[in-house]
């Protein structure tokens, strides 16, 4: 019976410590998402783009080679 109170035990200890983890994931999406809506508000009043607002939209920029020939061209 305390062989299975304690694999219990350490089983519950491993699941709240990879709920803590997912908690905190969740939370840094949260924050994000927030940040992004406070930027397209911001975006939404302005009355001309300016460099730090576009800094702040824009992540990055993918740019690949150009494979094919003429309407295969991708």
């Amino acid at each position: 019976m305390s062989q299975k109170y304690e694999t219990e035990r350490l089983e519950l200890k491993n699941k709240i410590s990879s709920l803590r983890k997912d908690l905190a994931e969740a939370d840094e999406l949260k924050l994000g998402q927030e940040q992004f809506v406070a930027a397209i508000q911001r975006f939404l009043e302005v009355q001309m783009l300016t460099r730090p607002l576009l800094q702040e939209l824009i992540d990055h920029i993918d740019v690949y080679e150009t494979e094919g020939v003429g309407k295969n061209r991708t």
